[in-house]
Formats: structure tokens, C-alpha cells, sequence
């Protein structure tokens, strides 16, 4: 069991049925539309065969009186996704 924000998703993805991974969902596709300001990253928790992930953009801007962290979630993606 365990819960993690990664760079590195498709390893989990390839645990979902043929039929349940598409394109849209994989690092490769998701990285095309990251910018200099957002990464484009996977909160993945496991629990034995259970695999929920949920793919965001993550922002950090850094001003001189405070931090701010923006988390959105990629065009047309407003759902999670679990096996």
C-alpha cells in the first residue's frame, strides 16, 4: 500500500486491462502540453492489486512573500481512474 506523486505513471497504467488504457492517459501524451511553469505528473496510490491514479499539472510559483501551488487537471481529463 502506498501513495506517491510521480513523473513516471505508464508502469501503473499497464496494469489496466488493454481495453481500459488509451493514449490520452500516458506520460508521453500528457508532457506534449507541459510548460516551463507545470509538470505534468500522476498521484498514484496502490493497495495490492488496487491502483488509483489521477493525472494533474503542478505549478509552484515562488514570490517574495508567499508560495503558491496550483494543481489542474489536464483538458478533458475531470475524472480519476482505478482498477
Amino acid at each position: 500500500m502506498g501513495a506517491e506523486l510521480t513523473g513516471n505513471w505508464n508502469s501503473f497504467l499497464e496494469r489496466f486491462s488493454p481495453s481500459q488504457q488509451d493514449i490520452y492517459y500516458r506520460e508521453e501524451y500528457l508532457k506534449l502540453y507541459q510548460s516551463l511553469d507545470e509538470q505534468a505528473v500522476c498521484f498514484v496510490y496502490t493497495d495490492g492489486n488496487f491502483v488509483f491514479y489521477f493525472l494533474i499539472y503542478f505549478a509552484l510559483f515562488i514570490l517574495t512573500v508567499s508560495v503558491i501551488m496550483i494543481l489542474k487537471q489536464p483538458m478533458g481529463m475531470g475524472a480519476h481512474f482505478q482498477y
